[in-house]
């Protein structure tokens, strides 16, 4: 986990988690460590692949497009997978982590391994990977996120963190909307300048696990739809899409 604390992007729990900049983060180490042998959480499976399983997978672009048919290597990529996206241009704390999540999965379906997304979207599971096929899934998601070329981390600027607070209090208004206790919000100053030490999200004290948990992260979510590039001080917060049924 990366030390700013920010929480894992999935759906088991009713905890807060900081804006994009950190989401991103765990999600990147989440798929680096999805696959990964003896864990047996949601986002794991375990080792070696069985090669009469890893036969053709087309390889279908970000535009949805396929272009081609790859053949799975028992020894994994041999270096990373590009043709799904490209984040070099974009700026760290702007990019869409559900977007890249769905790019990951696409890329890892695409070379044979059943992963899907969990809800609400900006992470996945590796549950129904076949134990002996583990490892080399590991070793392809990594290639699938080193091809989109996301640029290294970086901490969130003060004016994203003005940017993070102007959501938060959106978000805030939709959680009263929806039935529940928020607490109020601080200042702009006090949230920008102890982003790190003293973290506010209006989600904080919500307590909720399953169906819930899920419906509320779609009808207020966390991160705005489309990532932060997408959203703007003025507009409303909007609902997260459903997941694919092939999700």
């Amino acid at each position: 986990m990366p030390s700013d604390g920010a929480t894992e992007p999935r759906s088991d729990g009713g905890s807060a988690r900081r804006p994009t900049v950190q989401a991103l983060a765990v999600l990147l180490l989440l798929v680096a460590s999805a696959c990964r042998p003896g864990d047996d959480s949601e986002a794991s499976a375990t080792s070696e692949p069985s090669s009469s399983s890893m036969a053709g997978a087309t390889t279908v672009p970000s535009d949805g497009s396929p272009t081609s048919t790859t053949t799975t290597s028992p020894r994994g990529p041999s270096g990373p997978i590009t043709g799904y996206g490209d984040f070099s241009d974009q700026e760290y704390g702007l990019i869409d982590g559900f977007l890249v999540a769905r790019l990951v999965v696409q890329c890892v379906q695409d070379h044979g391994f059943p992963v899907r997304l969990v809800p609400p979207g900006d992470g996945w599971s590796a549950m129904d990977v076949p134990p002996d096929q583990n490892a080399l899934a590991s070793r392809y998601a990594d290639a699938c996120v080193a091809g989109l070329n996301i640029p290294p981390h970086q901490e969130a600027s003060v004016e994203q963190r003005e940017l993070f607070y102007e959501y938060y209090l959106v978000l805030r208004e939709c959680l009263i909307a929806e039935g529940f206790d928020v607490s109020e919000s601080p200042s702009k100053d006090y949230f920008v300048e102890n982003y790190l030490t003293d973290p506010w999200s209006p989600f904080l004290g919500i307590r909720l696990v399953g169906p819930g948990w899920e419906t509320i992260q779609y009808t207020c979510p966390q991160t705005p739809a489309g990532g932060w590039g997408a959203w703007q001080p003025g507009d409303p917060v909007r609902p997260l899409p459903p997941l694919p049924d092939d999700g």
